[in-house]
Formats: structure tokens, C-alpha cells, sequence
């Protein structure tokens, strides 16, 4: 019995520490709390019972308005003593015992208080858990497929790290590195916005693509529409919000942390969703970026092209992904190029 009593204090102690000092999103600490709580129905409990508390005591003395010291001193008053500092009489003695249940009454309601508070605490984030932001990540060569709660398919590719904060009101995604395949369902009372590097990607009943990188963000619609905007909302001199930049089904746009459009044409379909059968579709791009899109797919063996000259070739072709070698063995047709192969991996160098 001592035993089960010094587990539950223990289990309630642990409870009060993580809520007293609430961990950040995005942190070890929160994926330790989740842990925390995943580990017995016990820990639910436990904080069930905080919330019964809370009801308990929710209408004891919400203002603070009762003075607790000057309450026990006039009980303390009514005390008539036989002899100094001993309470003999029965009628004291009764008294004695109301005044230290009373005490210990009032005394109590810090220690509800604080049992409250953490209650409360523990109902928020609970409903953030269940309701609020979420993040999402994949390693070099994962990739992860996500159905939220209101029904929206994500396919998050390799490398990747996305953000969900859904409301009763708002649904709001932040791409915040990588490249990820939005298919979304529609709610004509919650806009769907996907946040990236400083604009705002609007559904109009949409189905896209954004792959989201250094020097620009590439919006590829496949269905529907969707309406870009930027995060600072830039208004005109008249006080009017700039128009928002529209790309409609097979459009896509690169665009800067502005939303401004740095290019804009026409998307393919295959080419922009090739990388979910993991395939890597390069049509006239530099070699630099090419090593570096295989890189994201392989730990090992790396492409490296220590050459800064030949970085900028272009080149076109589909390949594996996952073996970056077929490229490699595309490269030996040319005479120009150079190839080595250490504990970094391929590197590639000028004849």
C-alpha cells in the first residue's frame, strides 16, 4: 500500500514538472513528454483526476477574497483553555480538531490551485496534441505519406520538414525545408495556406506540388488553382492589398521570399511527381544541382564535382534516385570529365 501511495506522488510529481516547465515544439523535450504520456494509461489517468480536482474546487474562492490566517485566529478565540497551552474541555476539543480540519481545508488550496493550474495546462496540450501543430520529418532517402485530420493527403519527400497548425478556424502548413505534394480537401469555412519562406500558397481545390530551396521556391499546380501571396501582406499606397499571383492546373511559378514571380510556365505532370517513384527527372540542369538532388536521396555514396567550371554544365535524363552510380556511368561518355571514387564517394572533376 506505501508503495502504490509513493508511485502515485511520484507519477503526480512527474505530471507537475512537465507542465510546469512545458516543452517547445519542435524539441527533444516534446518528444520526450509524448513519450512520457504514451507509456501506461496510468499517466492518463492521472491526469484525469487533476481535471476532476479542478471541478471540485473551480467555485472555492475564485478571488481570493477569504483571509485564511485572520479565519483560524478567530477560531482560535472561541477557544476557552482550562489550562494554558492544553485544550482539555470537550467542547475545546471538538473546536480544536474543526480548527486544524479547517486549517488544513484552506491550506489545501494553494496545493489545489497549482493542481489546477497543471490540469489546465495539461487540457491544453492535450487539445494542441490532438487539434494544434504537429511536425513532420523525413531522413536522407525517406519519404512519408500524411492524411490529416480533415482528410488532406501530404506526400512529404526525402529531406524534408513540414509544420501542421490546424484550428477551428485556419488550417495553416509550413513547409519549412524540402518538398512536399499537397492534396487537399476542401472546407469552404477553413482556407487551406501553405507558408513558405516568406509566402503564402493559397488552395482554390487544389492539388500541388512545392519544393522549397535556397535560392527559390517552385509552385507546380496539377489540379485546380491556387492564389500566392506574401507573408508581410505589402499594400499599395491607396492602402490596397497587392493582387495575389494565381497559378492555375498545369502552371508552375519559381518564386522569391517576396512572392514574386522569378519564372513562370508550364508544368509537367510527370516530371514534377516523378520523385514518388522516386525517380529524378533532370531536363537541361546543371550538374551542381544534379549531384545535389542525388544527395538528398543517398547518405552514401555522395556526388561530389569539385570543379566550378563544370558545376554549371547542363545535362537532361531520368535515373534511379536511389542509385546514384547509373549516373555516374551516364557521365563516362564524356570525354571532358574526369572520375574518382574515394571514402567521400564519386567525385567528379575537369580532364
Amino acid at each position: 500500500m506505501k508503495q502504490q501511495l509513493s508511485d502515485d506522488r511520484t507519477l503526480a510529481e512527474q505530471a507537475q514538472a512537465w507542465i510546469c516547465r512545458p516543452p517547445a515544439p519542435d524539441s527533444a523535450e516534446s518528444e520526450a513528454f509524448a513519450l512520457w504520456l504514451k507509456r501506461s494509461p496510468q499517466h492518463v489517468q492521472c491526469y484525469l483526476q487533476m481535471l476532476a480536482v479542478e471541478r471540485e474546487f473551480h467555485d472555492i474562492d475564485p478571488a481570493r477574497r477569504i483571509d485564511v490566517d485572520a479565519l483560524i485566529a478567530r477560531t482560535r478565540d472561541n477557544v476557552v483553555q482550562l489550562n494554558p497551552g492544553v485544550e482539555t474541555h470537550p467542547v475545546a476539543l471538538v473546536r480544536r480538531r474543526a480548527r486544524r480540519r479547517s486549517a488544513r481545508r484552506w491550506q489545501a488550496i494553494p496545493a489545489a490551485a497549482a493542481v489546477l493550474f497543471v490540469a489546465a495546462g495539461l487540457f491544453g496540450w492535450m487539445w494542441w496534441s490532438a487539434h494544434g501543430a504537429h511536425v513532420y520529418r523525413t531522413a536522407t532517402g525517406q519519404q512519408q505519406k500524411l492524411k490529416l485530420a480533415d482528410g488532406t493527403i501530404i506526400d512529404l519527400n526525402t529531406e524534408s520538414r513540414l509544420r501542421v497548425d490546424f484550428s477551428r478556424t485556419r488550417r495553416d502548413v509550413y513547409l519549412l525545408a524540402g518538398e512536399a505534394l499537397f492534396d487537399i480537401h476542401h472546407d469552404a469555412h477553413r482556407p487551406f495556406r501553405v507558408h513558405v519562406d516568406g509566402a503564402v500558397i493559397t488552395d482554390i481545390g487544389t492539388r500541388f506540388n512545392v519544393y522549397r530551396r535556397a535560392q527559390a521556391t517552385t509552385v507546380a499546380v496539377l489540379d485546380g488553382a491556387v492564389e500566392i501571396s506574401s507573408e508581410a501582406s505589402e499594400r499599395t499606397a491607396a492602402g490596397v492589398t497587392a493582387a495575389p499571383l494565381r497559378i492555375d492546373a498545369g502552371e508552375m511559378a519559381a518564386i522569391d521570399a517576396r512572392a514574386q514571380p522569378l519564372e513562370l510556365g508550364r508544368a509537367d505532370v510527370a516530371q514534377v511527381t516523378a520523385w514518388r517513384q522516386r525517380r529524378l527527372w533532370f531536363q537541361g540542369t546543371e550538374l551542381g544541382e544534379i549531384a545535389a538532388q542525388f544527395n538528398r536521396y543517398n547518405a552514401a555514396p555522395k556526388i561530389l564535382v569539385e570543379d566550378e567550371a563544370l558545376r554549371s554544365r547542363r545535362f537532361s535524363g531520368v535515373f534511379n534516385a536511389d542509385d546514384p552510380k547509373t549516373f555516374v556511368q551516364f557521365l563516362y561518355q564524356d570525354a571532358d570529365i574526369d572520375f574518382d571514387h574515394d571514402v567521400r564517394g564519386f567525385v567528379i572533376r575537369a580532364r
